[in-house]
């Protein structure tokens, strides 16, 4: 890997944590000059695929965004097969798209792929949520918490997710 490159995604996830238009806008500047300095870099890909996706959400700008999103996944298909990390984008592009059965088959090839990969639970999770499948959604979520113990994000949305569904004994387990 080129060390530069992976300095500009590194900091390209710092902006992109920020989760303002701005940051995101300038989150993908980076990540498209980590694949302009090592075009084999195929985290760098999924990263202006899932930047992409989330400006689209947020900030409802351009559709072409998605289509954005969808040739970085596919630069990452071509990169490194149809990994876990290729499913994961894949699934949240569809989602965002409102497929939430195309995510849903998604994420679980992306779990398939690689079991211990956090985000194809939450991806399924998510899709799963879209679907109106409360339990489901809870069980992918928990299982995400249990990949990533000191995931704060995760944590969070599990216990929001309990308090949903009403499970009062499970809501009290993931709160302490």
């Amino acid at each position: 890997k080129n060390a530069e490159a992976y300095e500009m995604w590194l900091k390209g996830h710092e902006y992109f944590t920020r989760s303002t238009k701005s940051d995101y806008e300038r989150a993908l500047s980076l990540y498209e000059s980590a694949v302009r300095l090592d075009p084999s870099f195929a985290g760098a890909y999924a990263s202006i695929a899932n930047t992409c996706r989330g400006i689209y959400l947020i900030y409802g700008v351009s559709p072409n965004l998605l289509d954005r999103a969808v040739e970085a996944a596919e630069k990452v298909r071509e990169l490194e097969g149809e990994t876990a990390q290729y499913y994961w984008v894949m699934s949240s592009i569809a989602l965002s798209r409102n497929d939430a059965k195309a995510a849903l088959t998604y994420a679980r090839n992306s779990v398939e792929t690689d079991s211990k990969v956090a985000v194809g639970y939450s991806a399924i999770g998510s899709a799963y949520e879209a679907l109106g499948m409360k339990e489901e959604h809870v069980e992918a979520m928990e299982e995400h918490v249990r990949l990533r113990e000191n995931d704060k994000g995760a944590h969070f949305n599990l216990v929001i997710s309990l308090h949903e569904l009403g499970d009062q004994e499970r809501l009290r387990i993931a709160a302490e």
